[in-house]
């Protein structure tokens, strides 16, 4: 058996090269491309014999620029290509791997939505609810899905717990005549009142989504930039475009405080619904406090204090007192 062998590499100036092991052809190849010399030695002598080979004084002429010979320069494109197509399958097969697995959570969604209906549809409200809260939980929420809940929670006695969810459709849906009509039907059966009086202003923020409002936001400045740049580079324009330019300004900046509106109204004002068939209203926030008032199932009430287990609430007659938090749901913002 022959000793395993290495190439030397010897280029026309002289410069050295220890070929790593591999087909011998590849080797000649390159010789035969380069016009140089290939060595084959022992491999345990290779770095010796590239030592003692004496190699050619500096030039000072411009070598000859080495280049691939044609059969190596076919198998490189082709190496790449299989690296390239290797890759791309790895990522197509990732990505049809998600959208299989988005479908079938799709798939799923819908299942429980329809088994939910069908059981609405069979006066079985209360397992309707049930079913309705599980893909609520399981954070697959949209305006119909909360809306159906408020219907079966409403049918199976709990108003409270049904104002709150057609609030959230609302958020999700602003414009529903379906869900404005139902939250309104609701509120005019709570006993004593709903609790909080609505307003038009109120009514004219929620109209839009604050995403809808970002985006309209964001599109009106963007107009008014541009109207802007344009006055400045093209000054025969400026006469024409000053009254767009104005309008486009006073549009912008009317958006803007909608916007900053709606942001209070979605963060920072916090209302609340009572979700218990009563409950009792103290002067504070202990069991030993005197009694105030009471609210009944489905009263709202604005949100303006905490402490531990009791929130600092407000009604519509501006009577301030403490309610456990217990006893009442927190409502979407907006």
């Amino acid at each position: 058996m022959k000793p395993p062998t290495k190439a030397i590499f010897e280029s026309r100036e002289g410069n050295l090269a220890v070929l790593p092991k591999g087909d011998l052809t590849i080797a000649r190849q390159f010789t035969a491309g380069f016009g140089s010399q290939l060595h084959l030695v022992p491999e345990g002598t290779a770095e010796s014999f590239a030592s003692s080979i004496e190699v050619q004084p500096f030039r000072s002429e411009l070598a000859r620029p080495w280049s691939l010979s044609p059969a190596l320069k076919r198998r490189a494109i082709f190496n790449q290509f299989l690296r390239n197509k290797c890759s791309l399958m790895i990522l197509l097969f990732f990505v049809a791997t998600e959208i299989a697995v988005v479908k079938l959570q799709a798939n799923d969604v819908t299942a429980a939505f329809e088994q939910a209906n069908r059981l609405y549809e069979q006066n079985k409200y209360s397992e309707a609810a049930g079913a309705y809260q599980k893909l609520v939980e399981a954070r697959r929420v949209s305006a119909p899905l909360y809306f159906n809940l408020g219907n079966a929670l409403f049918k199976s006695g709990q108003v409270g717990k049904a104002i709150i969810s057609y609030r959230f459709a609302q958020t999700l849906a602003p414009r529903d005549p379906d869900i404005k009509a139902n939250l309104r039907f609701a509120r005019d059966t709570v006993q004593g009142g709903p609790g909080l009086s609505r307003n038009r202003w109120a009514e004219l923020v929620k109209t839009l989504t604050l995403g809808e409002l970002t985006m309209i936001t964001v599109l009106t400045f963007w107009i008014w930039m541009s109207l802007l740049i344009v006055r400045e580079l093209r000054m025969s324009l400026q006469t024409a475009l000053s009254s767009y330019t104005r309008a486009a300004g006073v549009v912008t900046l009317v958006f803007a405080g909608w916007l900053m509106a709606s942001h209070y109204a979605h963060f920072e004002a916090e209302s609340a619904v009572v979700v218990a068939p009563e409950a009792a209203v103290r002067y504070g926030p202990l069991e030993e406090s005197q009694s105030f008032y009471t609210l009944r199932d489905g009263a709202e009430v604005a949100v303006i204090g905490r402490k531990a287990s009791w929130l600092q609430v407000k009604d519509a007659s501006q009577r301030v007192g403490w309610v456990q938090s217990k006893q009442v749901g927190l409502l979407p913002p907006g």
